[in-house]
């Protein structure tokens, strides 16, 4: 548990040396939106927007699996209500 103390602390002052080290203003301009902000900033929310691209990407094959798995438990139960045994 210290280990894990540890790396996030390590982690978060990496990242405030990256947004330390990158304050510059840019522009960012993407069909008819534009934003200016740090360039740290731009990256964080770039990098944010891509996890959560991923994520909900990855949404229905998850949502399916835990169904699959929810039904097999199902059967297991019923099946060992059927026999008398308990499932372990």
């Amino acid at each position: 548990m210290r280990l894990t103390y540890v790396f996030t602390v390590l982690f978060l002052l990496l990242a405030l040396i990256f947004a330390i080290q990158n304050t510059d203003v840019i522009s960012l301009r993407f069909l008819f939106w534009s934003f200016t902000g740090s360039q740290a900033l731009i990256v964080v929310l770039i990098f944010v927007l891509g996890y959560l691209c991923g994520w909900l990407l990855q949404w229905p094959r998850i949502w399916k699996r835990n169904a699959e798995l929810r039904n097999l438990k199902r059967h297991r139960a019923d099946a060992a209500d059927t026999t008398g045994a308990t499932p372990s």
